[in-house]
């Protein structure tokens, strides 16, 4: 009964964010949320309700999810346009050559690639807060808060989908309650932690404020 409403509130805890941030719908932030909703709720009912292969689109998702919160990094790093392709399409060669290794073998591992890669934008992200600070407080700048958001769950979410393979294989009920317990939490911390940081966006978030 825990596991299922923690999985509920997780799944539609982007509606937090998109709420708060309502005015900001033009982002690339809310409009990551909104995606992000569309997804688990889709994946949710592809696999409760139609008995399809829910896997299938988890798969097709992370790609998508690693495209905007790239193009979300951007928006601070402001990269030329040939190292931001770079950035994008390096990752997704490497995690459309570890899916098609593991054929119809389903498995998040690949993810793993994102994660990492997260996890190397985020550092450069505080770099960036610390080597040129926007706002008095840091918790006036939604970048700080974005960067916290996606570090805690790319930290998680890397050593997950990195020895998802290993858990499987040994212990589904294990790999269940990792899951259940540990992704789906730091799934929903993120969005919580979004929800600061769609707050403090503006237009000018780019300025001292």
């Amino acid at each position: 009964m825990i596991a299922t409403v923690l999985q509920y509130i997780s799944i539609l805890s982007p509606i937090l964010v998109l709420i708060v941030g309502i005015r900001k719908w033009k982002s690339f932030l809310w409009f990551f949320c909104l995606t992000d909703l569309v997804a688990d709720l889709s994946i949710s009912m592809v696999r409760y309700i139609l008995h399809g292969n829910f896997q299938m689109l988890a798969i097709l998702y992370m790609p998508i999810e690693f495209i905007l919160l790239t193009l979300i990094f951007n928006y601070k790093f402001k990269l030329p346009k040939v190292w931001l392709a770079a950035l994008i399409i390096i990752p997704l060669l490497i995690y459309s050559y570890l899916a098609i290794q593991n054929g119809n073998n389903y498995t998040m591992t690949p993810g793993s690639v994102f994660s990492f890669t997260y996890i190397i934008f985020t550092i450069l992200g505080f770099y960036y807060i610390i080597k040129e600070p926007k706002a008095i407080f840091l918790d006036r700048d939604w970048f700080f808060w974005f960067c916290t958001a996606i570090a805690m769950y790319a930290a998680g979410s890397f050593l997950i989908f990195l020895f998802f393979n290993h858990i499987k294989s040994h212990s589904m009920s294990m790999l269940a309650k990792i899951w259940t317990y540990i992704f789906t939490i730091l799934n929903l911390l993120k969005n919580i932690l979004l929800t600061f940081s769609i707050w403090r966006f503006t237009k000018n978030s780019h300025e001292p404020h």
